[in-house]
């Protein structure tokens, strides 16, 4: 709190529009409000084209702190990728490949550029779809990354995804095909014959596809419905300018 010049305390409301390196380095010193998120930046145009919505993309303060501190105060750990962690907004941008998780149906991996430098291991984010976050003590509705690791496996399990699209099982998204190629000949996995299309391969809103998603788009997030009104709930109190359908017109 700030205590204004006619004495009533003020809140201190955090700058999110700082870029994503400077919000980690003011994390390091305390500067972000204790159960926020840090906004990494908007959903990567990659993402948008496999179907995510256009949400804010958020991170917790655990996952910073692991990139720090290791997960469990080992500072060896699969999570410690120091100030690597500020090159996510870059790297999400240009991912190796974008695969569904085997674990979580609602989400899926962005297999990046960068390695852990412990381990030599690939680093992976896993993104929870149509997730959650905070900013300012506010909840709002984003594009969740939950953890950052090394992952041992990492170009296994692409090799899976590729393997499995050839029997029409919808688990590879998106892969830059030449860097994924190359990386996976170099670690002496063998690939099927007829690969997928470079680029786009799957939207995560296919029939086939494993990934369950909470909204049909942006417009049914929370920090949208408390600009335009909630149209469903209460569309008396909501803004005017919509469909004949009742949904918010463009």
């Amino acid at each position: 709190l700030s205590t204004s010049s006619n004495g009533i305390d003020d809140i201190e409301i955090y700058d999110y529009t700082k870029p994503f390196a400077e919000q980690v380095e003011d994390w390091k010193q305390g500067k972000i409000p204790q159960n926020d998120t840090l906004l990494v930046g908007g959903t990567p145009e990659v993402l948008k084209e496999i179907g995510f919505n256009a949400l804010p993309v958020t991170m917790n303060q655990t996952h910073v702190d692991y990139a720090y501190n290791g997960k469990n105060g080992d500072i060896k750990s699969d999570h410690v990728i120091k100030d690597l962690i500020k090159d996510l907004p870059e790297k999400l941008e240009h991912p190796l490949a974008v695969i569904a998780s085997d674990s979580k149906p609602g989400r899926v991996v962005a297999l990046l550029g960068l390695n852990n430098p412990n381990t030599g291991y690939k680093v992976v984010v896993p993104v929870e779809v149509d997730g959650f976050g905070t900013q300012n003590n506010i909840s709002i509705d984003s594009n969740a990354l939950t953890s950052v690791y090394g992952r041992k496996n990492a170009l296994v399990q692409l090799k899976e995804a590729i393997e499995n699209d050839s029997v029409n099982d919808c688990r590879l998204f998106y892969w830059n095909k030449n860097e994924a190629v190359s990386l996976l000949q170099r670690a002496g996995l063998q690939l099927p014959s007829g690969l997928p299309q470079d680029g786009f391969v799957h939207s995560i809103r296919e029939n086939g596809s494993k990934v369950n998603m909470k909204f049909e788009n942006e417009t049914e997030s929370q920090q949208f419905k408390r600009w335009f009104g909630d149209w469903k709930k209460n569309p008396n109190r909501a803004s005017k300018v919509v469909n004949a359908d009742g949904t918010p017109k463009v």
